[in-house]
């Protein structure tokens, strides 16, 4: 069962911020539900949790609303310079 969103946005390695947008079950352990999700370590990056054609749409979907409320300030910035 869905449980929160963990996020965090950085900028302290890159030349520009990003963001980390990560859901939160019930049903992680509870040392792990606690903290960041790099603790899971190597079992994050298993191949039966990698992204495949079946998140395709949710990707699409995801991709489509943040173009959408990130156009308007891409198009200003653009016009600036």
């Amino acid at each position: 069962m869905f449980l929160r969103i963990n996020y965090e946005v950085l900028g302290n390695a890159w030349q520009h911020l990003h963001g980390h947008v990560r859901a939160r079950y019930s049903w992680e352990v509870e040392e792990f539900r606690v903290g960041p999700v790099y603790l899971y370590g190597d079992e994050r990056t298993k191949e039966e949790y990698a992204l495949g054609p079946a998140h395709s749409p949710l990707r699409a979907q995801l991709a489509a609303a943040l173009f959408s409320i990130t156009a308007d300030a891409y198009r200003n910035d653009e016009s600036s310079g």
